[in-house]
Formats: C-alpha cells, structure tokens, sequence
C-alpha cells in the first residue's frame, strides 16, 4: 500500500521512521511539509521516501497514494480530511 504523510515535523518523523522500519506492506511515496528543507529530504532518504514536496495537494492528487497520514499541526487536521 502506497501511503503519503503531511506533516514532517515531530509526529511525522515518528510515523515515517515506524513504518519505514516495522510495516513492509506499506510504502511511503511522497512527505509532504511546507517547511520542508535540505534536513526533510535527508530525513526522507534514511527512511527510503523516495518523493518530498512543500505542498500537500501533491499528495492528496496523487492517484498511486491509497492512504494519508495526517501529522501537521493540529489547527490543520479538519482542511486535510476535508480535502
């Protein structure tokens, strides 16, 4: 299952590095972060994320990802699920 993260702050490191490491049958495509950096893509390539975006709408028009893990700031949730 191809899953995205929004989010690649605290939470989403946390998930990205649990499922990289513990869930072989989940593939993470794309994190997606508006602050993302040089910091977020190293981050992303120790966690074998092969994609990283400043914008979540690419994760969330991408017709690979099945799933979405929601892990930016809290304020965010609601327009993310809406999306």
């Amino acid at each position: 299952m191809k899953v995205g993260i929004i989010g690649a702050g605290r939470i989403g490191k946390v998930h990205a590095k649990n499922i990289s490491m513990f869930v072989p049958e989940m593939e993470i495509k794309t994190i997606a972060d508006p602050f993302a950096n040089d910091a977020t893509r190293e981050f992303a390539a120790q966690c074998r994320i092969p994609n990283v975006s400043n914008d979540p709408a690419d994760i969330l028009n991408d017709p690979e990802i099945e799933a979405v893990l929601i892990c930016s700031s809290t304020d965010t949730h609601s327009h993310f699920i809406i999306e």
